[in-house]
């Protein structure tokens, strides 16, 4: 199977903000750019979830915009980057990669680990909010970093023991890097953390995605999950997601990352 790898261009974003209104206003118009770039139709349907969130349909060809009455523009502008790459690049970076013929096994190990797919995702979609905001990226970030460790401080052995967990907070020190912010990386969760700083995300393509998506399913056994295979079919117009599971008796390498990063 041959899969091009896309380079993404946007536009830069030259000027920093130097007011929160200012920030608004930028994050606004780059929502409205990314939207206007869109092919496919947009919906938009009210949600009681705290955060915004969009179902992107290469099935139906149609992205749905579930909105809460109060939300963050980031938040938006993050939901509006998964349709934009679904559009532009592959539709591996939409919500919505199974439909109505995907295998029943395939179904139900998306459901089981869906949290490991999403990471992947938004490694690729959150790299643009730390290229079009860093500033105001960062605070998130930074703040995404104090609420791990509070949680770390209730239940210090969770990164050992619970890939939902583990998975995200690689993402997590992956991102911090990334916008240039100093942070040490728990020896528990490394492997995940080089997982992702192995791929480029200003290099978007289903080729990569893949990468990612079997990286990080290599360190499923040693959370006690099986051992995962990610693959696109390449029968149908629309590659469906395929998730094969696979007999192991090795564990996941972990000496092998080289500890490089600061």
């Amino acid at each position: 199977m041959q899969l091009e790898v896309t380079t993404v261009n946007p536009p830069a974003t030259h000027m920093k903000p130097r007011t929160s209104a200012d920030l608004q206003q930028r994050v606004r118009a780059k929502i409205r750019e990314l939207v206007s770039e869109l092919q496919w139709p947009i919906e938009v349907r009210s949600s009681e979830e705290p955060v915004p969130t969009i179902t992107c349909n290469p099935f139906r060809k149609v992205h749905i915009v579930h909105m809460p009455e109060r939300f963050g523009l980031l938040d938006a502008l993050h939901e509006v980057i998964h349709a934009w790459l679904c559009e532009k690049v592959h539709p591996i970076f939409g919500t919505v990669v199974i439909d109505g013929q995907t295998e029943e096994s395939t179904l139900t190990l998306f459901m089981q680990h869906e949290s490991l797919y999403t990471c992947a995702q938004d490694w690729f979609v959150d790299h643009w909010l730390i290229h079009w905001f860093p500033e105001e990226y960062s605070k998130t970030l930074k703040a995404y970093l104090r609420v791990l460790k509070l949680l770390l401080a209730r239940d210090p052995g969770a990164l050992r023991t619970d890939f939902n967990m583990a998975c995200p907070a690689g993402l997590l020190f992956a991102e911090v890097h990334r916008a240039g912010i100093e942070a040490e990386v728990p020896d528990q969760v490394w492997d995940m953390y080089d997982s992702f700083r192995r791929i480029d995300p200003s290099r978007p393509s289903a080729a990569a995605m893949l990468e990612l998506l079997n990286s990080l399913a290599d360190q499923l056994p040693r959370y006690g999950g099986p051992q995962l295979v990610f693959q696109l079919s390449t029968d149908k117009e629309i590659h469906n997601l395929i998730i094969r599971e696979v007999e192991t008796c090795t564990v996941p390498r972990s000496a092998s990352s080289s500890r490089s990063a600061r």
